[in-house]
């Protein structure tokens, strides 16, 4: 008898617990090289864009959309500077103007940190988030305007 009510109570439990989660409409966020050698980084929500927009401190753009050349060591990925440049919205979309060109036979990517996943009981238990850490998507490009090198 008294395990036929916990089971209920389990069962009510995971109820709760899986519908206080949100459900966050995905992001497709594409980057294309334009032939100036900056990028153009679209499909990001309006709202988002706003936000950052409203922001003052400049840094704040590389902490968000880091542009990072891929190592020659897999392993050192983590480890890489981010690639110095300057970010501006146009639109619905946002520029990345690096301060450096890229260079021809180097790949890079960008890292799109998914700060609106993870904040929920749920993401933390299913996707074995940690507290205070996020989950990103990097989205890897060849750049068109490339510095002969």
């Amino acid at each position: 008898m008294f395990n036929k009510i916990m089971s209920k109570y389990r069962l009510l439990f995971l109820f709760i617990i899986c519908s206080c989660t949100t459900d966050v409409a995905k992001q497709h966020v594409k980057v294309e090289p334009k032939v100036d050698g900056s990028l153009k980084i679209i499909g990001l929500d309006p709202a988002i864009i706003q936000a950052i927009v409203r922001d003052t401190m400049a840094d704040k753009w590389q902490n968000l959309f880091p542009v990072y050349k891929i190592p020659k060591r897999l392993d050192s990925e983590d480890y890489q500077p981010p690639q110095p440049g300057n970010y501006t919205v146009a639109g619905d979309a946002i520029l990345f103007a690096p301060d450096t060109p890229f260079v021809k036979g180097n790949s890079y990517y960008i890292r799109l940190y998914l700060y609106e996943e993870g904040t929920s009981m749920w993401d933390i238990i299913s996707k074995k988030n940690k507290l205070g850490q996020y989950r990103y998507n990097d989205i890897l490009f060849e750049p068109q305007y490339l510095k002969n090198k």
